[in-house]
C-alpha cells in the first residue's frame, strides 16, 4: 500500500526536469553544530507541527527539548536525524504528520507512517518513515503546565516494511 503522500508533497525529493534526491538528504551520522537545548529544560518547545489524528481532528504536536526518551535529545541520541538543523528531516516530520496514515497505539500514543515512493526510498535509504507522538500532558508523572501535550517522541526513517502499517 503506497501512502497517499505525493512527491510533490513531500518535497525532500524534487522533481526538476528530472527527479532528483534533495542536496543534503537525511544524514544520520550527522552532528548539530549548536545544541539548541543546552542549558533548557527537556519540556522546553523548540518548535511545533500540526497533526492529523486517526479522526481527522488536526491538533498541534509540539517537539521539546526532552532527554534519552523522548523529542528532539532523543531523536539526535539515537542518530535518526536533526529536526532543527536539517531541513529535509524537518520536512519528513512535517509531511508525515499530516498525511491521512497515523493510527492510535495499543499505549494510546498516536504514530504516522509514510511509505516512500521508489525516488523517496532511494534518496533517504529506507522504506518509508515514522513519527511517534504523545498526547499525554506529563513527562511520566510530572505533569507538563504549558497546556501543550508532551509531543514527538521519536521520528525516523523506517529501513523495512514494519509489521504494521500506518
Amino acid at each position: 500500500m503506497r501512502s497517499l503522500v505525493s512527491m510533490a508533497t513531500l518535497s525532500a525529493c524534487t522533481v526538476t526536469g528530472q527527479q532528483s534526491c534533495p542536496p543534503n538528504p537525511v544524514v544520520v551520522e550527522g552532528v548539530a553544530q549548536a545544541n539548541p537545548c543546552q542549558g533548557k529544560a527537556d519540556t522546553f518547545i523548540l518548535k511545533t507541527y500540526r497533526a492529523r489524528l486517526p479522526d481527522g481532528e488536526m491538533v498541534t504536536l509540539p517537539l521539546r527539548c526532552g532527554n534519552a526518551d523522548f523529542g528532539y535529545t532523543h531523536i539526535r541520541m539515537e542518530g535518526h536525524g536533526d529536526p532543527v538543523g536539517d531541513p529535509s528531516f524537518d520536512r519528513l516530520i512535517r509531511t508525515t504528520l499530516v498525511a491521512p496514515t497515523s493510527v492510535i497505539q495499543s499505549g494510546g500514543n498516536p504514530r504516522w507512517t509514510i511509505e516512500f515512493n521508489d525516488l523517496q526510498a532511494s534518496c533517504f535509504h529506507g522504506w518509508g518513515f515514522r513519527v511517534v507522538g504523545s498526547l499525554a500532558h506529563a513527562v511520566g508523572r510530572r505533569p507538563l503546565t504549558d497546556g501543550q501535550p508532551l509531543g514527538v517522541v521519536t521520528a525516523y526513517v523506517q529501513q523495512a516494511q514494519p509489521p504494521s502499517f500506518p
